[in-house]
């Protein structure tokens, strides 16, 4: 209750505080007592020809390194034909709150009267909710971990409880391209295989294709705006993945 509660109370002051910097106009707002940073960004969604890009990375030799096969792409037959490949199993513990206890939640926060407080009044209260989120969220996956190990990952049924459901869930199983391109065929595995997008960032730095020949089989569908308002902690983790990331990608080009 207390991690539903105060995870609904982050998402109502975040769009509040996103409605007013937006109204401030303005890309970036950091608010340095508090160790906050409130960011808008965009981005592209694409849209990938998976079948021809999938024939290039085979003419280049680099198919099985760029891609996997999900199961959720596969037929029921396909699916049939791989029973006896062991792919490790992925479990996760589900809780889906009831229609009762969703509005409970909602009808306990803070009253309307935060409408009149200032923009750094908002962002206080919100940092104070992340603090909190960040402990009782930390104590849920502790718990959620427990209950994985000592169900043994045995329990099909969903259980029903006072505020909602609990099951468990088995993620969608993903296989190496390389395991499973002798059972289904060369056909299938080019209609269904996907590309990893990290993979085929770094065979570009490479020089195995160029970013135009991605870009012939790609298109932009969309170009989407988020809000992001995160901690200055979170922020340096952020930026630590990105230097990472382009390091190994300029000592790739470089080979």
């Amino acid at each position: 209750m207390k991690l539903k509660q105060v995870e609904e109370k982050l998402y109502l002051l975040k769009n509040m505080i996103r409605a007013e910097q937006d109204e401030l106009n303005l890309k970036r707002m950091v608010w340095k007592e508090l160790g906050v940073i409130g960011e808008f960004e965009t981005y592209r969604q694409y849209s990938y020809n998976h079948l021809d890009l999938n024939v290039l990375l085979l003419d280049l030799g680099i198919l099985h390194q760029n891609t996997y096969v999900k199961s959720g792409e596969l037929l029921e037959e396909d699916k049939e034909k791989l029973k006896h490949i062991q792919i490790p199993e992925k479990y996760i513990l589900r809780f889906t709150a009831s229609k009762d206890f969703r509005e409970q939640i909602s009808d306990s926060q803070f009253d309307s009267n935060i409408n009149n407080v200032g923009l750094f009044a908002k962002v206080a209260l919100w940092r104070e909710s992340f603090n909190k989120f960040e402990l009782l969220n930390s104590r849920w996956e502790k718990e959620r971990m427990r209950a994985l190990e000592s169900s043994g990952c045995k329990l099909s049924k969903k259980v029903t409880i006072s505020s909602g459901m609990i099951s468990i869930v088995e993620s969608p199983s993903r296989y190496r391209t390389d395991m499973v391109v002798d059972i289904l065929g060369l056909e299938t595995i080019l209609k269904r295989a996907r590309v990893d997008q990290n993979k085929l960032v770094e065979y570009t730095a490479r020089g195995f294709l160029k970013k135009k020949e991605i870009n012939n089989l790609r298109k932009v569908i969309a170009v989407n705006r988020r809000y992001l308002l995160m901690t200055t902690q979170k922020e340096m983790k952020k930026k630590e993945y990105w230097n990472a990331k382009l390091i190994k990608l300029s000592e790739l080009s470089q080979r």
